[in-house]
């Protein structure tokens, strides 16, 4: 894999933060993608954090956000990140580019053009998210139906938009278009979706829509607009990921010599590890068949410090692990649920955490 497919991460890191404040895990495990994840734990009471990633292009874009982060202000970095205006990407990349580790370095100098509108926007994700936006808000519901539902004050006034504009045959149809698995597919490689057990993808995204604005007010939810309008809620609590708060980018600013990204698979990443507390893996197991988990689980049991906590979350199937390893792993149904009830990124079906022994 080399080419680009999430300049962000799609998954709510508000979720590992609370797992971080309750296990208090001082070296940590997580796949890097766009690297939200681990920045956002970035923080004074953690050691070390590895962000691993086999595809080197999500490794070179999370090299490059860590030097922007040491080297920007935080309204330099909003604005080279594609989330503010007001800065020359290109010049800025290239006061950047002489403390890029190689590797990163080479990635970026051939692919100066994804730097055009911003480091969070150059990724397959955020295109199929500008597609998905663009025809929804110009063929079906305008920009003022969308303000309306932000604008929910409770979740009965939700309730009420959802059946006015989301019952009608012409939204089905367009969820069902534009989110299916052919659409997937002009987006992202096949092998991405070679483990999925739902073939319905627009029913399930649908249904993830559906069950969050059933639990909670979007108008907080970037996630939402993120995928509406290609921005975040840069003025609220919880508006961002955390590391682009105020405290949260001082703090991973603060603790940035902790992270260290591996271009690796996690198969050849944790053979060279021990005593790591947590394991923050995404949905990594999705995208692995048999094999493929059975030597993740292996490295995971043989890099683990005495006890560590284990997250990792389910979208498009839910495959077993080994029984060698379930036997090791003591899953919290009740943390497991309420991860899954905190997370507000609309695109998992389950998160499962529990501590290995």
């Amino acid at each position: 894999m080399t080419d680009l497919y999430f300049a962000q991460i799609r998954e709510d890191s508000m979720v590992e933060r609370t797992l971080a404040d309750r296990y208090r895990p001082e070296t940590i495990a997580v796949v890097g993608s766009g690297g939200c994840t681990a920045f956002s734990l970035l923080r004074d009471d953690v050691q070390t954090i590895y962000a691993i990633d086999v595809n080197p292009a999500q490794a070179a874009l999370i090299e490059l956000k860590k030097t922007a982060i040491g080297a920007l202000s935080r309204e330099e970095y909003l604005a080279f990140a594609g989330e503010t205006e007001g800065l020359d990407r290109q010049e800025t990349y290239r006061r950047l580019s002489p403390l890029l580790p190689e590797y990163a370095r080479s990635f970026w100098d051939r692919h100066p053009h994804l730097l055009t509108l911003g480091v969070n926007q150059c990724g397959a994700t955020e295109r199929f998210y500008r597609f998905i936006a663009q025809n929804i808000r110009r063929n079906l519901y305008g920009d003022e139906i969308w303000q309306e539902l932000l604008s929910c004050r409770t979740l009965a006034e939700q309730a009420a938009f959802r059946e006015r504009y989301l019952t009608s045959d012409a939204w089905r149809t367009a969820v069902r278009l534009l989110l299916s698995k052919t659409t997937h597919l002009q987006f992202f490689p096949a092998f991405m979706f070679a483990q999925a057990s739902e073939q319905d993808f627009g029913a399930f995204f649908e249904a993830m829509f559906a069950r969050e604005l059933e639990s909670r007010l979007i108008g907080g939810n970037y996630f939402f607009t993120q995928l509406m309008f290609g921005t975040y809620l840069l003025d609220r609590p919880e508006g961002a990921p955390h590391y682009l708060s105020e405290d949260g980018f001082a703090s991973a600013r603060r603790n940035l010599h902790k992270l260290r990204v591996l271009p690796l698979s996690l198969q050849q990443a944790l053979p060279q590890m021990q005593g790591i507390d947590a394991f923050f893996l995404s949905n990594v197991f999705d995208w692995s068949d048999e094999s493929q988990r059975a030597v993740i689980c292996a490295a995971v049991l043989g890099a683990k410090s005495r006890e560590a906590v284990l997250l990792y979350r389910n979208m498009l199937s839910a495959p077993p692990l080994p029984e060698a390893f379930r036997e090791r792993l003591a899953v919290d149904e009740a943390c497991s649920r309420e991860m899954t009830g905190l997370d507000r990124s609309m695109m998992y079906r389950q998160i499962t955490v529990g501590v290995l022994r």
